[in-house]
């Protein structure tokens, strides 16, 4: 697993321990004031303090840790769900617990995932009352309120907390754009951002583009590799050819990539094209400048986001055997 999903494992480990570990609180005190069999506090146990260990190691046996991750928030639903009955429909508990992995999915997935969610959860829930599983007993205590403060006030904080910690933060060292509407992304950090957008794609079938650029062919009159002010110089020609939402990141060898939400594969191709022209506009000024693009569209077809950019690769290494300042997506 990569650095950065593995910064991204541990995140929803924390999360998921803190998450599970204080709701299982708001729950026994629920269940210390009612008629509990022993075997439901055996579950709690298992759930609130063994399943976020067995999920991180999930995860990290995974080839994608977001697809992971949104499978284990799935689960963290159903579950969470499976409990409601139990506590009798409990109000401030049940609330709590549901808004929260419902923000948590939100995050994840989107509308989309949330939506999957709340149909399994129905799906839970009724299937527990028809088989005679569960109470109602909806009014929440003193004490079972001062149970989910804990809950309340923590989660929420940690959340944000690793949310600063981990954003999506360009470099802020010499490759910022300067004066552009975009940033460079190190090359760790766009993948993610292609991991994530692939999918939000595959969950509500959206149009999504690469485009990986090659400057590896781009050479100063006096034959020098271009240094990171010319790269931050190119940079700042394609934020003029970038949307708000485009990213743009560094991308194997002295290259880029550049990540096109809701722009399909005829449209980036365009977009590409332009970069090329304003490419060949400065190689007038600082040299000869070959530039080479591969370009790939989203398809629910690829398996996941690697062979998405493998798509796009293979394009890229097309273009270059065909020769310099070529744009390929076929």
């Amino acid at each position: 697993m990569k650095g950065n999903s593995l910064d991204l494992a541990r995140r929803a480990y924390l999360l998921r321990i803190m998450g599970l570990g204080l709701g299982a609180l708001a729950m026994a005190a629920v269940l210390w004031e009612g008629a509990t069999a022993w075997w439901l506090w055996g579950l709690l146990l298992l759930h609130g303090f063994i399943w976020p260990h067995l999920a991180f190691l999930r995860t990290l046996l995974r080839r994608s840790a977001l697809r992971a991750e949104r499978q284990h928030l799935l689960a963290d639903a159903l579950l969470g769900a499976a409990w409601l009955p139990l506590i009798g429909f409990n109000a401030l508990p049940s609330v709590l617990v549901w808004v929260l992995l419902a923000a948590n999915l939100l995050v994840a997935g989107g509308p989309v995932l949330l939506a999957k969610a709340v149909a399994g959860q129905l799906l839970v829930v009724g299937a527990m009352l028809l088989a005679g599983v569960g109470h109602w007993q909806w009014q929440t205590s003193a004490f079972e309120l001062l149970s989910c403060l804990p809950l309340l006030l923590c989660y929420p904080l940690l959340w944000a907390l690793l949310s600063y910690l981990g954003a999506d933060k360009p470099d802020n060292g010499e490759l910022a754009i300067e004066g552009g509407p975009a940033s460079i992304y190190p090359m760790s950090d766009w993948e993610r951002l292609v991991e994530l957008r692939f999918l939000q794609c595959q969950g509500d079938l959206a149009a999504a583009s690469i485009i990986l650029l090659d400057m590896s062919q781009a050479r100063r009159r006096r034959g020098e590799q271009w240094s990171s002010t010319q790269m931050r110089q190119l940079a700042n020609i394609l934020a003029l050819q970038m949307r708000g939402g485009d990213k743009l990141g560094l991308w194997g060898n002295k290259g880029l990539g550049l990540l096109l939400p809701g722009t399909r594969l005829d449209a980036a191709v365009v977009i590409a094209e332009r970069i090329r022209q304003q490419l060949t506009e400065l190689s007038r000024d600082q040299g000869q400048l070959g530039l080479c693009a591969g370009v790939a569209g989203f398809s629910p077809a690829l398996r996941d986001h690697h062979g998405w950019l493998a798509q796009a690769e293979l394009r890229l290494s097309k273009a270059k055997e065909a020769g310099r300042n070529r744009v390929v997506a076929a």
